[in-house]
Formats: structure tokens, C-alpha cells, sequence
């Protein structure tokens, strides 16, 4: 298999693709938005692009004391982390919608780049401050809630040494965010896009383009697995669907309590009460939740049967199917001690009904 894995790849989309099989979406947003997602400018009014049917609503009283600050300036709480095309800017869409302001004022912040991990990893003081000059001021008065929906951070981390595709540099952003927010880090909540690994390459191949040498998605995928030269995005595209390494390192620096894991189309499926209501929660936030949920962008190819025979998926799901495992794993313990699975309905820590849970909503 082609490996190698470069780690100096653009930022890709993190979006939503309406191709979704075995459900049907009343889509709200069915063209593709002539501004990329991740450009969307934040505003005290919500976000560019579709509508959402989140709504403000008003805080308790006294919740001000929640917020998270740091020299005078309002700290994210809320970090969505993901790939691209497992829905972050369909909830970015919706929790801007419902008054969460976002870092940098732009959908994706993408501050914490492999750069200023390495430099933070030693002295992260000018690192930090220029941190916060991108946060809004923090507020005595009123509840305040703060989000980098930066997705690509999933996979700002050390690879776990199992397969040849993850990186080995060390990069990994969760013990340095631990760091840069000292006490207060036991309160962020990461909300974790995940979605079927071989559905959502296909989706962001798609996205991203063809290789030079113009080949098919099934030929470039053939050639990845026969390490035969593929483009050295397919291994990229490998590396963001290998959740169970990446949690892997998240969940060493912070408790399985703080996060919430979400499916793609356990979301995108009517699926806002469910996640809205367990984000709200978590967060101590409240918000008006909707049983839908915004459509961050619309995706118009052909299905995964029609571009990948039965035979081709079987054989990429095999050569993937440890880190699968590894994430049940981390889910059934991570479920046990507070971590939040949207639409499960089994019984706490099932390894078992979290693997039917998953493959009926991812």
C-alpha cells in the first residue's frame, strides 16, 4: 500500500455531503455554496451559508460564572473535531445559529498548526498570546460560549506506531491544548464527527480532485492498496478516517466525560434534538434545539457502489478493520465512565450494541 504520508497537506473541508445512502435527507441546502465552508465569517448573528433552525435562548441566571476566560478574553469551550465531509460545518452552522461565537471569527480557526504545536511543546508564551488576540472579550454579565470548529485537530496527534499510513512526527496537539488551558481544561467539550471510514474517503476524494494522472476513485483506491504509487492523499485520506488512533491520544489528556462522539448520519439524519441536547448539557449552555439540522454542503457524484465493486470495498474495510476495532474499544470503555454516544440506545459500555449503533449511523 502507498503509505507514505506527507504531512505538509492543505487544510481540507470538513463539511457534510448530501450522497447519503440508506437514509433519506429533506435537503434544505441542495447547491454548492460559491464560498468554501471553512471561509464562513462568524458574527454575533450566527454564520454564512444555509439556515439552521437552532435558536438562542436565554441563560440562567448566573451562568456567567461558567464562562471560560483567560487576560480578559473569552476561551473556546467547544472544539469540534472530525474530518472532512462528516458534517462539522453543519453544526458549526447550527451552534453559531444558537449564539456560540467562534474563534478567530471564521468557521475554521485553524490556529494550532503543526508549527505552533512544536513551539508551544517547549515556550508556548507568544504562541498563546497570539492565541487570544483571535477570542473575543470575556464577559462578566452574561453566559458566553466560545468554538473552534477547526475539525482537521482530530488529526494533529502522533500516530499510534500500528499501521505504516500514520504519521510519526510528534505533533500532537492534545497534551499542548491541555497545557494552554491548565485548570480549566476539564471543561471543554469535544464534539467528534465521525463517519463509515472507506464512505467518507470516497466522499472527500471527490471533494478534492482526482490525481494528476486522472485516474478513477476504484483505480486510485486499487493502486493504493496494491502500494503502487497512489497519490499521497489517499494516505491522508486513510490517516482522517483512522478514529481509533487519533481518540486514542485525545483521550490521554482528557476524560472520556468530556467528550461526545456522533455519527455521521446519527446528525445529519434528524438527529439535532438528540446532539443538541447532549451538546446543551455538556456544555451548561442552553439552546432551542430542532430535529434538523443544517446541510453545511451539497455533494452531487456518484454512489460508492457505483464507483467501488463489492469486492474492492471488502478488501479496503479488511486493511482498516484494527483501527475499527480500536475504536470500539475506546467507545464501550469511553461510554462507561460518561462519554456521550447521540441516538444509542444499549446498554452503558456494550461493546456489542455500540458496534450495531455504529454501523447502523455512521
Amino acid at each position: 500500500m502507498a503509505w507514505k504520508l506527507s504531512l505538509t497537506v492543505v487544510s481540507f473541508l470538513a463539511a457534510k455531503s448530501a450522497g447519503i445512502t440508506m437514509v433519506q435527507l429533506d435537503h434544505r441546502f441542495d447547491e454548492v455554496h460559491a464560498q468554501e465552508p471553512w471561509e464562513y465569517q462568524c458574527t454575533s448573528e450566527g454564520m454564512g451559508g444555509p439556515q439552521s433552525l437552532w435558536k438562542v435562548a436565554a441563560q440562567q441566571d448566573g451562568s456567567a460564572m461558567r464562562n471560560l476566560c483567560d487576560e480578559g478574553k473569552s476561551l473556546p469551550q467547544l472544539y469540534v473535531l472530525g474530518a472532512p465531509k462528516c458534517g462539522s460545518t453543519s453544526i458549526a452552522i447550527d451552534a453559531t445559529n444558537a449564539g456560540v461565537q467562534c474563534a478567530g471569527n471564521v468557521k475554521e480557526y485553524n490556529f494550532w498548526s503543526k508549527s505552533n504545536i512544536r513551539t508551544c511543546s517547549g515556550n508556548c508564551t507568544e504562541v498563546k498570546a497570539a492565541w487570544l488576540k483571535g477570542m473575543p472579550e470575556c464577559s462578566e454579565q452574561r453566559r458566553m460560549m466560545v468554538g473552534d470548529f477547526s475539525p482537521k485537530y482530530l488529526s494533529l496527534v502522533t500516530g499510534s506506531g500500528d499501521h505504516p499510513w500514520e504519521p510519526t512526527q510528534p505533533n500532537n496537539l492534545p497534551p499542548v491544548l491541555a497545557s494552554v488551558y491548565g485548570d480549566q481544561a476539564a471543561k471543554l467539550v469535544f464534539a467528534v464527527m465521525i463517519r463509515e471510514p472507506l464512505s467518507r474517503v470516497h466522499s472527500h476524494w471527490h471533494y478534492s480532485g482526482p490525481n494528476a494522472k486522472g485516474n478513477t476513485f476504484s483505480q486510485e483506491l486499487e493502486t493504493w492498496l496494491q502500494d503502487n504509487g497512489a497519490d499521497f492523499r489517499m494516505a491522508t485520506r486513510v490517516w482522517y478516517s483512522s478514529y481509533g488512533a487519533q481518540l486514542t491520544q485525545w483521550l490521554d489528556s482528557f476524560a472520556s466525560s468530556q467528550f461526545m462522539v456522533i455519527p455521521y448520519k446519527a446528525y445529519a439524519a434528524n438527529g439535532g434534538m438528540e446532539v443538541c441536547g447532549a451538546l446543551a448539557q455538556k456544555l451548561g449552555y442552553r439552546i432551542h434545539c430542532a430535529p434538523e439540522t443544517a446541510h453545511g454542503m451539497a455533494s452531487k457524484h456518484a454512489s460508492l457502489d457505483e464507483e467501488a465493486s463489492a469486492d474492492l470495498q471488502t478488501r479496503f474495510r479488511t486493511a482498516v478493520e484494527s483501527d475499527k476495532r480500536k475504536l470500539l474499544r475506546l467507545l464501550a470503555g469511553g461510554h462507561s465512565t460518561g462519554m456521550s454516544l447521540p441516538r444509542y440506545e444499549g446498554e452503558i459500555g456494550s461493546q456489542l450494541g455500540i458496534a450495531n449503533w455504529l454501523v447502523k449511523w455512521w
